[in-house]
Formats: structure tokens, C-alpha cells, sequence
């Protein structure tokens, strides 16, 4: 009998140990694979917050890894010093997929051209913090092209850039990820004639090619 009490009771241990191990598993997984944050937009300006507890855990085990650090970031305007951006701190591990939400004119597509390190900003901001970069090549995306890149040729926007050796292997399958006719980057006609959708894809298969550990999507 008490055999049987010390096996029961050592199969209950085994489970115990098993499950704790999932529930820390998990949690590793989840902390590497997302942002875990509170995000507040207000009507003048972004706000992005992170759990504490979150944060303290998810530094404690990714603490080797982590790739892009913002300390006390603030923006705004010289015209009027409209504050865009206020105290903005942030870790991003990499694997993290991060999402910046905020209304209209808030300063989201000036905070990515501050991480890729845009050094036009400073003409129309006053900006105060600091970026530590630790990624070695930085994609980004812009919302719009100007009217020089939307008069080229599809053709001459995707292969005259000059500044990357194009994988063809690597080419067609992205784009039969983003389920786009490879073809259409031989043509003649112009960028501007294209779908949004479309142009956005030459774009981006652009910027793969180039094999970038950060990706900024505007």
C-alpha cells in the first residue's frame, strides 16, 4: 500500500513538473514571438506603454537578443513645439512584430523614418532621446513614392537600384507568396500605372531582395 501511495504520489509530481514546464514554454514563446504592450493613442500625440511585468520577464529572457532599444524618445514640431511622440521607451527583440496605432497625423510614419535614422527630420523637429541599433540592414517601406519613382518603368524602379544581387530562386518564391506575377517586373509601363496593390508588392519584393533584419512598413 504505501508503494502504491509513493507511486501515485510521484506520477502527481511528474505531472506537476510537465506542466509547469509547458506554462513556462509558453511563456518564452509568447514573450519572443510578440510586443506584449498597452498601446494608448490620444488626439495630439502616441503614447505606447508595455506591461511592466511583461517587460521585466520578456528582458529577462531574451536579454542576449535584444536588437533595437528607445530611451525617452520625444518629438515636436518647431513651428508650434506640437508634441508628437512623449517619453517613448521601448525594447524590441528579434522575431518581434510590432504594431504603432494612432490617428491620423500623429507622428507613426515620422517615428519609423526616426528609427531608420532619416536625417532630414531635424529640420522641421526638435527631438530628444536615444536609438540603439543593434540590426545590421534596415528595410522600410514608405506610404507613397514620389513622382520621379512613379514616372520610371516598373522595370527601371526594380532592377536600376543597383545596390542588390538579385536571388531569382529567392525572387519567385516570394512572389508567389505575395501572389504576384513575376512578369509584370519586365514591363515598360510606369509605377504610376499600376494598382496600389501591386505597386506595393514590386516594392516590397525590392526590398527582400535586399534581405533586411529590420523591416519598417509605413
Amino acid at each position: 500500500s504505501t508503494r502504491k501511495e509513493s507511486s501515485a504520489a510521484s506520477d502527481v509530481y511528474k505531472r506537476q513538473e510537465v506542466d509547469t514546464l509547458f506554462v513556462y514554454t509558453f511563456l518564452v514563446r509568447m514573450l519572443s514571438l510578440a510586443y506584449l504592450c498597452t498601446m494608448h493613442a490620444a488626439p495630439h500625440l502616441i503614447k505606447i506603454k508595455r506591461c511592466e511585468a511583461c517587460q521585466t520577464l520578456s528582458q529577462f529572457l531574451n536579454e542576449e537578443i535584444i536588437m533595437l532599444q528607445i530611451n525617452d524618445l520625444t518629438m515636436a514640431h518647431r513651428k508650434d513645439m506640437k508634441i508628437l511622440i512623449e517619453n517613448f521607451t521601448a525594447v524590441i527583440n528579434r522575431g518581434d512584430r510590432v504594431a504603432i496605432i494612432g490617428e491620423e497625423g500623429n507622428g507613426k510614419s515620422i517615428l519609423l523614418r526616426w528609427l531608420r535614422g532619416d536625417p532630414t527630420l531635424t529640420d522641421f523637429l526638435e527631438i530628444q532621446g536615444q536609438r540603439i541599433n543593434q540590426f545590421d540592414s534596415v528595410g522600410y517601406l514608405p506610404q507613397s513614392l514620389s513622382e520621379a519613382e512613379l514616372a520610371l518603368s516598373v522595370a527601371d524602379f526594380f532592377f536600376q537600384s543597383g545596390d542588390f544581387d538579385i536571388d531569382y530562386a529567392n525572387l519567385y518564391q516570394i512572389a508567389a507568396r505575395l501572389q504576384f506575377d513575376v512578369e509584370l517586373l519586365y514591363a515598360t509601363r510606369s509605377m504610376k500605372s499600376l494598382s496600389g496593390g501591386e505597386r506595393i508588392k514590386v516594392q516590397l519584393l525590392q526590398i527582400l531582395m535586399k534581405q533586411p533584419d529590420l523591416l519598417l512598413l509605413d
